[in-house]
């Protein structure tokens, strides 16, 4: 509660701040916010009586300022759960304490006329979010540290540093080991022709003890090719892989994991476009080497490992996205940019990369559609669904699966929809 209390007070505080000086022309200051709600139908293969479903929400709210050419800040505090989670001061199973407010972003920015920097709390997302997203479809996803751009004529890169958790021992601060979890990363992209390339570094050091400790080097490319003028073929091909080791002394485990992910599209104008695509992630054939480990990717955008995200989240929650196949085709239907109504169908092939003797691969064929409709300008309406047949690897008898979700959502400022059917559109 206090530090609820806390953030609270710092938000009112620097709206306080902002006003006057605003309203005396010291510097500029611009809001933006958006609200969603959304109701999560599931029925899984976990027993007899197996549905569930949930009210998930979301609110932001952000303030902005510029001081001078050089400088400005962003300021978003972030309100997330479920409905009747207990927050709204009245008692309800599991008790109180569910829901949050947190101070989603926070950081200032140095923008000379080469180099931007930020300093604070920000999201981040590099291509296609395959390595590090912002987890829009959900509650996000946010870093603490420290980020640097710079641009020339046809290409540019980024270079940042995130801690990922601080954790001290017992003294702090003095005689005790840091077993803090950091994220290093340079990126550099070159505009060729109508295409964009981006190699990528990052590395990840968790500073635990035994087995608990990890040092994950990923290295990578993406090529992306949007389709131009509504018409005619996009590409989009990704392959990285993993280096560094996992553990300490004899519990050691090399990684040596590859993750590639790629589709072919073609737009017939208003007619639409098609898609065919693939993301395959190794497994661990061996003790002595892992398969590919999941960092901070986006699981849900670009209809990835499709809509019911069983495979996501990486170092975020289930680290399912690997030793994993599929394969899938779509098509995705909006008549132009203004329209009202668009809509997305795509059905998946999963299974494993890596099984244990005489286990089934087949871990079942996915169906997904999604609509999405304009109520008003910045507020859409989206309805979806997907169901997955069962293959053997999930068991002999196991049932299918089935998620259906409606959700309104709406902006304002200079916000984009957390949720559009372009980031359905793998």
């Amino acid at each position: 509660a206090m530090r609820k209390w806390a953030i609270g007070f710092l938000a009112l505080s620097l709206v306080a701040v902002a006003l006057p000086a605003a309203a005396a022309g010291d510097f500029e200051f611009e809001t933006d916010g958006q609200v969603r709600a959304r109701l999560d139908w599931f029925d899984s293969a976990s027993g007899s009586d197996d549905t569930t479903s949930v009210w998930p929400f979301r609110a932001n709210i952000g303030l902005s300022g510029s001081f001078n050419e050089l400088f400005s800040a962003y300021i978003e505090l972030q309100a997330s759960g479920y409905f009747g989670d207990g927050n709204n001061g009245l008692q309800s199973y599991p008790g109180p304490s569910g829901g949050n407010v947190d101070l989603y972003q926070a950081y200032a920015t140095l923008d000379t006329d080469r180099w931007d920097f930020k300093f604070g709390r920000m999201e981040h997302q590099i291509g296609n979010e395959l390595i590090i997203g912002n987890n829009s479809f959900y509650n996000g996803l946010s870093f603490d540290g420290i980020h640097a751009n710079a641009e020339w004529d046809s290409w540019g890169l980024d270079l940042m540093l995130f801690k990922i958790a601080e954790t001290e021992g017992a003294g702090f601060p003095f005689g005790s080991n840091s077993d803090d979890t950091n994220l290093y990363g340079i990126d550099v992209y070159f505009n060729i022709g109508n295409s964009t390339l981006t190699p990528y570094l990052i590395w990840l050091r968790d500073d635990q003890d035994g087995a608990l400790r990890r040092d994950i080097g990923t290295f990578g490319a993406l090529w992306q090719r949007p389709t131009q003028d509504n018409s005619g073929w996009d590409l989009s091909l990704e392959l990285a892989g993993q280096f560094g080791e996992n553990g300490q002394g004899m519990a050691t485990v090399d990684n040596k994991g590859m993750i590639f992910e790629g589709w072919f599209g073609w737009t017939f104008g208003n007619a639409g476009r098609i898609h065919i695509g693939t993301l395959y992630a190794t497994g661990t054939d061996d003790l002595t080497e892992n398969g590919w480990q999941p960092l901070l990717e986006d699981g849900h955008a670009y209809n990835r490992l499709g809509n019911l995200d069983l495979f996501s989240a990486g170092l975020t929650g289930s680290s399912g996205m690997s030793n994993i196949q599929d394969i899938n085709v779509g098509y995705t239907w909006g008549p132009s940019a203004d329209s009202k109504h668009q809509f997305y169908a795509a059905l998946h092939n999963f299974t494993i990369d890596e099984t244990v003797v005489a286990a089934d691969d087949d871990i079942g064929i996915e169906l997904d559609v999604t609509y999405n409709y304009e109520i008003v300008q910045n507020s859409q309406l989206q309805i979806g669904a997907a169901f997955l047949s069962a293959g053997d690897a999930l068991g002999a008898n196991a049932e299918d699966i089935m998620r259906v979700w409606v959700q309104i959502e709406s902006s304002w400022g200079n916000r984009k929809p957390w949720t559009s059917i372009g980031q359905q559109a793998g």
